[in-house]
């Protein structure tokens, strides 16, 4: 991938408060008072006249050794390079710091990107080499691409764990409860300490050879927590998740169940083309019994 490249250095911005566009040597204003090289993704947009609707925030290399996960964009480092991968189409500014100093990376507003590598903060003139890292920041919309979104449940790979929606009587007046398809499992118990579950979509009637495998969660349940890791196959994204896990085979809403995900006490709704998510649940004991539901795009 080919990049522009913006240097921002801490003298030219306290002189002047313009950032150098190094591939045309032109200077474009920034509005802000970020010395040092903290620039901010909306100083950015302004300097290449693109806008972006997310920004990760400020990713301390501290906190990330090497490299994480924000939205679509995974990204790794050495404590000097950095690359990174996208699950979508994008267009991406990266913002890099080391030293006083950062470089930001910019393909073009009008270019659709999944990939980079070789970015790093500017050059140490003391030995020619580039600065250690200190923070990135991805500055990035998702470029319009023509994807279907399906509802996906998760699926205990162990049958006698399953019990399907449609089947379920549980007020026991000789009529099913529910008319929509997905899954409640367990019951587990903190002598399962890990459990694994398949994802499907699409899977109406809970007939699973009708839909399509598009994911893996893992739970891991002890000491009265149960952590929750959802992978996605590719090319499937997540855009929300919906999580119910407790001594009920389902959760209730007032005094009733119910099998709406947005009734679900847990939920992470404004994901963004994500292929994995993650749950943290303290204070559970006995026998649990798990609903997952997922809206999962890329069909």
């Amino acid at each position: 991938m080919v990049l522009f490249l913006l240097s921002c250095d801490k003298n030219s911005l306290e002189k002047s408060n313009y950032v150098s566009v190094l591939a045309s040597m032109s200077t474009f204003p920034v509005d802000g008072e970020n010395n040092g090289g903290n620039i901010t993704c909306d100083e950015v947009s302004e300097t290449v006249d693109c806008e972006f609707d997310y920004s990760s925030g400020r990713l301390n290399y501290e906190d990330f050794p090497e490299g994480g996960t924000s939205g679509p964009i995974t990204w790794r480092t050495d404590g000097k390079y950095v690359s990174w991968t996208s699950t979508v189409p994008v267009k991406i500014a990266v913002i890099v710091k080391g030293g006083n100093d950062a470089n930001v990376y910019f393909e073009g507003c009008d270019q659709c990107v999944t990939e980079g590598s070789g970015l790093s903060a500017p050059i140490n003139p003391n030995n020619g080499k580039p600065y250690g890292l200190s923070n990135i920041t991805f500055c990035y919309s998702l470029c319009e691409t023509e994807t279907t979104c399906e509802t996906a449940f998760a699926r205990k790979t162990v049958e006698s764990y399953v019990r399907c929606f449609l089947n379920l009587d549980l007020d026991q007046d000789g009529t099913m409860d529910f008319n929509r398809w997905g899954w409640t499992n367990g019951p587990i118990t903190e002598s399962h300490v890990h459990t694994w579950y398949n994802i499907y979509a699409a899977a109406g009637q809970c007939d699973i050879s009708k839909g399509t495998f598009v994911g893996v969660m893992h739970v891991v349940y002890s000491e009265g927590t149960a952590t929750v890791y959802i992978d996605m196959n590719s090319p499937y994204t997540l855009k929300e998740t919906h999580l119910y896990i407790g001594n009920d085979m389902l959760p209730k809403n007032n005094g009733q169940y119910t099998v709406a995900p947005g009734q679900y006490p847990y939920k992470h709704e404004d994901l963004v083309a994500a292929d994995k998510d993650q749950y943290t649940i303290p204070g559970l004991s006995g026998d649990l019994y798990v609903v997952l539901h997922a809206t999962v795009c890329g069909f």
